[in-house]
């Protein structure tokens, strides 16, 4: 009967990953001065929308949607970052970056939880001859104790690093010329 309603699976899941695109996007209450938050927001409610429907965000690096919720996403980092003081190459680098991590991280999540994963980077030990790998062998407990959702996030907060550092600097740039 769904088939009736799309011509293909691929259509099916286009249109699925769309929805949760529009429902990540409808949470975000984040006023549009505060970037970082928003960005941060849509980063969270995505994750959590993969996570809920993991058959559906196991696609989404995979899957371009070309849908009103992918556009609105779009649209929020691409303004999110503009207000953060990008533009032009550095504007599309940086939503290149959160989007990717959103996508493929927030993928890797939805997988993880599709499989009954607990939620670790890793599931056991790197069990390592430490003579040929002596930096694996020392952190692999470490390595173990990493949670995806963590990482995630902390992939996200270094995006944001990035784009205030890189406004910084075109900022110094921006001075140091006007004043030679």
């Amino acid at each position: 009967a769904v088939y009736r309603h799309f011509r293909s699976k691929e259509e099916l899941v286009k249109a699925l990953l769309d929805e949760l695109a529009l429902q990540a996007l409808a949470t975000i209450d984040i006023p549009v001065d505060d970037w970082r938050g928003r960005l941060r927001e849509l980063a969270l409610s995505t994750m959590r929308q993969f996570a809920q429907y993991p058959a559906v965000g196991i696609e989404a690096i995979a899957v371009t949607t070309n849908g009103p919720g992918e556009h609105g996403a779009i649209e929020l980092m691409l303004e999110a970052f503009s207000r953060a003081g990008l533009s032009g190459e550095e504007l599309v680098k940086h939503y290149a970056l959160l989007a990717a991590q959103i996508l493929s991280s927030g993928a890797n999540i939805a997988r993880a939880r599709s499989v009954g994963a607990t939620g670790s980077w890793r599931d056991q030990p790197v069990l390592v001859d430490p003579r040929e790998f002596p930096l694996v062998a020392a952190n692999s407990a470490r390595l173990v104790e990493l949670r995806d959702e963590d990482l995630y996030l902390a992939g996200i907060e270094m995006i944001l690093d990035s784009a205030e550092r890189t406004v910084a600097r075109l900022r110094d740039d921006t001075a140091a010329s006007a004043s030679a």
